[in-house]
């Protein structure tokens, strides 16, 4: 479905349309696959999905810019319970330095408040010219020298968005992606939040969420979220086959500190692999060790200084 915002008249003597796409939107009447056919792999993956049929509870919306009833640029929003990722932020050469961008952001950013949006995450090079076109229109970055962002549109969001509360277990899905990169961009991982998606300290969720649903999907890998009724996600457990080794399993869980006492739930929650299963987890992560325990894990080692800050490693299998 698609909704015109507004005219631009631009510079070249052109009129670009700036306009909002709504998905699904089968046919692609606007040529949105073939401006963001560069992305490769398993963004065009969704981006073929989310044009072609409902997802679960994910919306994923692309602001356009049009002319010649042609989109020649984008800039994507997927979201789920009030939160989301923003990416895929492209104009075609040819129509570069025309402000096409800025023109979307101007219709983006208040569309997104006005209807009751929280927050967004989104990941690019630091300091970098996309790094300040995010800056210019609200995001900030979540550390030092980092180009992951953040927008904020609501005030004291996080104290409702992670209130203690009734959660349950939930196999993952297209709509747990948006809340959990919020999950996992705050980082409560204590160092080490996911071994098998390289999730060392703040991390996002952004690219990796779209391969863990491809691969649940396709039955490559197991996941559970637990998920207050908001749609807010407060834990994950993870379980991949280990690359290094053959015929195991690599087993990562995280959650909000307010719901480390279901993490030993997510966890039972995981269809149990033939063979055996490693887990790690920072030694100072004691409701996740607890909570392996729980499950039949027994500790079998320690990596000393192992994490980026120094932090321990403890190494927990079961067979």
């Amino acid at each position: 479905m698609y909704t015109r915002f507004a005219d631009l008249q631009l510079p070249s003597g052109e009129t670009a349309e700036i306009g909002l796409i709504r998905c699904p939107d089968p046919g692609d009447p606007m040529h949105v696959r073939e401006l963001l056919a560069h992305k490769g792999g398993d963004w065009n993956w969704h981006i073929d999905r989310a044009l072609a049929e409902e997802l679960d509870g994910l919306e994923t919306r692309y602001y356009v810019a049009v002319i010649d009833g042609q989109a020649v640029s984008n800039v994507m929003l997927c979201e789920s319970a009030g939160v989301g990722i923003l990416g895929h932020v492209f104009t075609r050469p040819e129509h570069r330095r025309k402000h096409l961008c800025q023109s979307i952001f101007d219709h983006l950013m208040p569309e997104f408040r006005a209807r009751g949006g929280l927050r967004l995450a989104l990941g690019t090079g630091y300091d970098s010219h996309p790094f300040w076109i995010y800056h210019r229109n609200g995001f900030r970055a979540v550390m030092p020298n980092s180009g992951m962002m953040t927008y904020e549109a609501v005030d004291g969001w996080a104290e409702q968005w992670y209130a203690p509360g009734p959660a349950t277990v939930e196999p993952y899905d297209w709509k747990h992606w948006g809340p959990l990169c919020q999950l996992t961009v705050d980082n409560f991982g204590e160092g080490l939040q996911s071994l098998s998606l390289g999730g060392f300290g703040r991390a996002s969720f952004e690219g990796s969420g779209i391969s863990v649903v491809k691969a649940a999907q396709e039955g490559k890998l197991h996941a559970r979220v637990l998920v207050r009724p908001t749609g807010a996600a407060m834990g994950l457990a993870l379980l991949t086959p280990d690359r290094r080794w053959p015929g195991k399993w690599l087993l990562d869980l995280i959650a909000h500190p307010n719901y480390h006492d279901r993490l030993a739930e997510l966890v039972a929650a995981l269809p149990v692999p033939g063979g055996k299963t490693l887990a790690a987890v920072p030694t100072i992560a004691a409701a996740r060790r607890a909570a392996l325990e729980a499950n039949g894990f027994e500790q079998e080692g320690t990596l000393r200084a192992q994490l980026p800050d120094g932090g321990d490693v403890a190494l927990y299998g079961r067979v």
